[in-house]
């Protein structure tokens, strides 16, 4: 009697509703899921975590879904759902759907009940982030499937949910919230911080600096062509520009007054740019050979530009003397992933762990013998979810994948001090100074001829409240080369640098450097928030205490007293002092 009453007592005390989340399981030939439901419980930082574990994920399922109870709303409700990169929309619709990847493992919404993030730590690489309204009910939730990716869940499904009180219930204290996270953890480190450890002696010129590609030499790009080359019958490589011809444009960057770049040099590879990947070796003669570029790299130094080497280890073609099938990615049926088709013709995965325990590292370091400096860049790595393979010589699911890129990585910093690549996918971000572009969702919602999905509202800086002060981006590929005002307002709303693909137009280029050198110190502190205090004006606050005034509209905007002018911004520049203490 007494156990019955304690038991009693414990049911009694205890919440009568708990929070939960809910295991859909979708077979194959099954119209309905099985369903699950696993309780959330308390972690010692405060977050409701989910556990599913592993043995709970049925390999032979097509796709399963992981949905928390609360992560749902009415059309009409209050609020948003925001996925990692900021691609956000409030509860408008009926009926649709988004889907995306999951470029940091984190999501949130804001709804008249609460306000939560969520972050991923087990699978964290293998789900696609998906909101659906059905009937006028948002649900927001991670699909997992199995049975595309040919090989068994390998660990259990983890996700923390924190809820967010305060000034934190918007996607500004999300942004905060996961980077502090990943700050106290020491996930990721400041610039400041790296800086000062001297590890990369050229980073705190990047942070002033603006990119220049420049490309020398490259086969002709026939897209619409399907062809496995070989090295009997590819396409002639041509110089676009030689390594000697290339003094005379990075000297007129100088004349320009352009004080600092980070020249990016692409096309210098065995068949010229994505030619002949992964084969890097000769140094291509088209654009002048190896001791021509040497006495190139050794020139651009003298100017006082930093330089540093284009490289992709993402893709391989069979023109390339490196080519056997076994280089490749497989599919569980045993096919080779395909990914496009571009200069060296098609283009198929190259598998990381088989890169890394053949030739990466040879390769890696006869580059480090030419005199680059600064941060090798290294192409698509941080663009997309690490390629997996079904080669059973070297399988490898994503996590495992993203190990070896990482190694990779590590080692070109190695050789070079730095390393860069294309855009903001977490699993590397910590191993790079600087990105291209963060990625291409402006391009696709606002670029030409394009509509966005009716499901989203627009684009926030969420990614850049988590990442800005730890690694160099610029915004998105919708705002690379030469800007028109609404264009350069938004890569400054976003914090982003300026970056240019190609060196033809001297003055704009030279333009962009005088615009973006008031703004360059930003680049080292933390972007704490973003607000629109009315359509089309945003203000943005940073870590030193600097704000940012965009003005699209076509009236001028007053604050702090000072006039904003109709499609134009103001900087309010900060005390350098404020968020230096991490």
């Amino acid at each position: 009697m007494k156990r019955l009453l304690t038991l009693l007592f414990c049911l009694l005390s205890a919440p009568l509703f708990a929070d939960s989340a809910t295991l859909r399981t979708y077979f194959e030939g099954q119209q309905d899921p099985e369903v699950k439901t696993f309780p959330l419980a308390a972690a010692e930082d405060g977050a409701q975590r989910l556990t599913i574990p592993v043995a709970e994920l049925d390999p032979k399922a097509q796709y399963y879904e992981v949905q928390a109870d609360f992560a749902t709303a009415k059309t009409g409700d209050d609020g948003y759902w925001i996925q990692s990169r900021g691609v956000y929309g409030t509860f408008h619709e009926q009926d649709g759907g988004f889907t995306s990847n999951a470029m940091l493992p984190i999501f949130g919404m804001k709804t008249p009940e609460r306000t939560f993030l969520a972050v991923t730590r087990g699978m964290k690489l293998e789900y696609t982030f998906v909101v659906l309204a059905r009937g006028g009910v948002y649900s927001v939730f991670q699909r997992f499937d199995p049975a595309k990716r040919g090989y068994a869940p390998y660990e259990d499904v983890v996700v923390d949910f924190y809820t967010l009180t305060g000034d934190d219930t918007n996607y500004s204290g999300m942004g905060r919230f996961y980077r502090n996270l990943r700050l106290k953890n020491k996930e990721i480190r400041p610039l400041k911080e790296r800086i000062a450890s001297g590890e990369n002696p050229w980073l705190a010129y990047l942070c002033d600096a603006m990119t220049v590609r420049i490309t020398h030499a490259s086969k002709p790009w026939l897209p619409k062509e399907r062809v496995d080359y070989t090295p009997e019958n590819e396409p002639e490589v041509r110089c676009i520009l030689s390594f000697e011809d290339a003094k005379n444009v990075v000297l007129k960057l100088k004349e320009a007054g352009v004080e600092k770049a980070a020249i990016c040099t692409a096309g210098w590879q065995s068949g010229g740019y994505d030619g002949r990947c992964p084969q890097v070796f000769p140094v291509e003669p088209a654009a002048g050979g190896e001791e021509a570029l040497k006495d190139y790299i050794r020139y651009v130094k003298s100017l006082g530009f930093q330089i540093d080497g284009h490289s992709n280890y993402t893709d391989c073609y069979t023109c390339s003397k490196l080519w056997t099938p076994d280089i490749a990615c497989q599919k569980p049926d045993g096919t080779l992933w395909f990914n496009g088709v571009w200069a060296g013709g098609n283009a198929y995965n190259l598998c990381p762990r088989n890169a890394w325990e053949t030739f990466f590292c040879e390769d890696m370091d006869r580059i480090g013998t030419l005199g680059f400096d600064g941060a090798h860049y290294i192409d698509v790595f941080s663009a997309i979810p690490p390629y997996y393979c079904s080669n059973p010589k070297h399988p490898c699911n994503r996590k495992e994948a993203a190990f070896y890129q990482r190694k990779m990585l590590e080692k070109a910093r190695e050789v070079n001090h730095g390393t860069g690549s294309e855009c903001g996918e977490e699993h590397c971000l910590d191993l790079l100074d600087y990105i291209n572009y963060v990625s291409r969702f402006m391009l696709v919602f606002y670029g030409p001829d394009r509509q966005p999905p009716k499901m989203v509202d627009g684009i926030v800086p969420l990614w850049e409240i988590v990442y800005h002060g730890t690694v160099l981006a610029n915004t998105d590929k919708f705002l690379q080369n030469e800007l028109d005002q609404k264009k350069w307002l938004k890569l400054v709303e976003f914090g982003g640098r300026p970056i240019f693909y190609s060196p033809n137009d001297t003055q704009a280029i030279a333009d962009s450097y005088r615009a973006f050198k008031p703004l360059a110190y930003l680049q080292k502190e933390f972007m704490e928030s973003h607000e629109y205090l009315k359509p089309g004006v945003a203000r943005v606050v940073y870590s030193d205490g600097s704000e940012i005034i965009v003005n699209y509209t076509d009236a001028e905007f007053t604050w702090k007293d000072r006039p904003v002018k109709a499609m134009s911004y103001e900087l309010y520049p900060g005390n350098p002092k404020v968020g230096e203490d991490f």
